[in-house]
């Protein structure tokens, strides 16, 4: 347990390192699925922890950009939560969601539930229509405005958009995780330890082995799109990418095996939503230079 106490700070190769700061606030809620609660971060960036829950019993929530609005699931119930505290019902939402992603601007979430193959948008607290995929699938990457939607399903990968049937445009061996920059959009294959950049209907391999690719588990482009940051499940590792010279420009290594970039903010991320009871959180912020630090989840201070 002491070791959850203690901040962990970044473990970095001989590449250049990324910068560190610890003056930037957190006002941030998160779900944590070992407690299945909606708790609050408390204290500042490099030196927070988890406060008590707001909600609780809760079996999925996600929390928008703003930080203004929250969705969440309890006993097959999906509620809209504005200002952390009215709450009114999404009618017609679909249940068992496992995954929520939001617009920028926080006014559309796309709900997925891979147990039921569904993908839902939800707009200003209404329900769309809800598509079905015809087999196991993965929510993958959605545009900055979320009118678009990348999902894989057996191996194929998708373009979906509101009330418009799903458009394959691609076929790989393991599509784990995507990345849009305006009509181009990156794809990580975990088979072919590849990066696919896809645009104008052509597909190319852009990032591969020679180029320190491993397993890659999550994308993430910088806000530029200058930038694209790789995270590898087997090393326990995160590599950034200038786009325009396909060339690595940094790397450094985890503690914990990251799954995803889970938008927590506007440019903080977390890298292991999944965290497991006494597991830390490991994020990664974008706020004043790249940094990572880790957040305990143990009882409340």
């Amino acid at each position: 347990m002491a070791a959850l106490n203690k901040l962990c700070l970044l473990v970095l190769v001989t590449l250049p390192s990324f910068g560190q700061t610890m003056q930037s606030p957190l006002t941030t809620l998160i779900f944590h699925s070992a407690s299945r609660s909606l708790r609050p971060i408390i204290g500042m960036t490099g030196s927070s922890y988890l406060g008590p829950a707001l909600y609780a019993d809760l079996d999925f929530a996600s929390v928008s950009p703003d930080q203004k609005t929250a969705i969440i699931e309890t006993a097959s119930r999906v509620t809209l939560i504005r200002n952390m505290q009215d709450a009114a019902e999404i009618e017609t939402a679909i249940t068992a969601i496992d995954r929520i992603l939001w617009s920028n601007d926080s006014s559309i979430a796309i709900l997925f539930s891979s147990a039921n193959r569904k993908l839902q948008w939800i707009t200003n607290g209404k329900a769309g229509s809800v598509t079905t995929l015809p087999e196991t699938a993965r929510l993958l990457a959605a545009q900055a405005d979320a009118n678009l939607a990348i999902v894989a399903a057996g191996g194929r990968v998708y373009k979906i958009a509101p009330d418009a049937a799903p458009v394959q445009i691609a076929a790989l061996g393991d599509p784990t995780a995507a990345a849009i920059n305006g009509d181009t959009i990156y794809v990580a294959d975990a088979a072919d330890r590849q990066i696919f950049e896809l645009s104008n209907n052509v597909q190319h391999s852009f990032l591969g082995p020679a180029d320190g690719i491993e397993d890659p588990t999550a994308l993430l482009l910088s806000a530029d799109g200058a930038t694209l940051y790789v995270a590898m499940k087997s090393s326990r590792s995160l590599s950034a990418y200038s786009t325009a010279e396909k060339t690595l420009t940094a790397r450094l290594a985890l503690d914990w095996t990251p799954s995803s970039f889970e938008s927590l903010s506007k440019e903080t991320f977390l890298l292991n939503p999944g965290a497991r009871a006494g597991e830390p959180f490991s994020v990664f912020s974008l706020r004043n230079g790249p940094t990572e630090f880790f957040i305990p989840t143990g009882d409340a201070k």
